[in-house]
């Protein structure tokens, strides 16, 4: 019937979408298409709640900012220019929403306090950590790193953001985001080698 059909050709126009680049979802978004603002979703809710889960350290919070950028997002597709920076794009959007409730729960903690969270062991240099039982001690070595450099080790390794889209979303020059991924890391290695000692 024709209901069957409707659906199955949903489903098709679905799966089609999902071969489309980030820009080009935001250009059908753009112009009325809502499966493509679904594929959006699909393909970046778990990375952006991720993100807003480290940087809020409360998962009701993180969920709420999460959805509320992906409602911003939408309705500035309209404005939106394909410039193949989307996932910088929408990172900023997330952590404009965490700064927002922050703000709206005054929260005795400020974002850099938020920061200290445990950095995914295994995408970490081999000389930082070797074995799984050092998580602990990467969380408070990364716990003890000053604000701007907590930001990029958290953009670089929880968001998996490359440094070009690390520099768009703190709006810093990328030579600055290479040089504190470098500090940062030296840092970590002399906190975790004194520790082993």
């Amino acid at each position: 019937p024709l209901h069957e059909a409707r659906q199955q050709s949903a489903s098709q126009e679905h799966h089609a979408l999902e071969t489309y680049s980030d820009d080009e979802l935001m250009g059908k978004v753009k112009a009325g298409n809502r499966w493509a603002f679904g594929v959006l979703v699909q393909r970046w809710q778990r990375r952006t709640l991720c993100y807003a889960r480290r940087l809020l350290r409360h998962d009701e919070l993180a969920i709420e900012a999460t959805q509320n950028a992906f409602v911003n997002l939408f309705v500035a597709s309209a404005k939106y220019q394909p410039k193949n920076l989307f996932s910088a794009y929408l990172f900023k959007i997330v952590l404009n929403e965490c700064r927002h409730l922050q703000r709206r729960q005054k929260r005795a903690y400020l974002i850099e306090q938020q920061l200290q969270e445990e950095v995914h062991y295994a995408n970490l240099p081999d000389e930082i950590i070797v074995e799984s039982e050092k998580r602990q001690a990467v969380k408070e070595a990364v716990a003890s790193l000053g604000e701007k450099h907590k930001q990029v080790v958290i953009l670089r390794f929880s968001a998996e953001l490359s440094c070009e889209k690390i520099s768009e979303v703190l709006n810093i020059p990328i030579g600055t985001v290479k040089s504190r991924l470098l500090k940062a890391f030296k840092r970590l290695r002399r906190i975790l080698s004194e520790q082993r000692e």
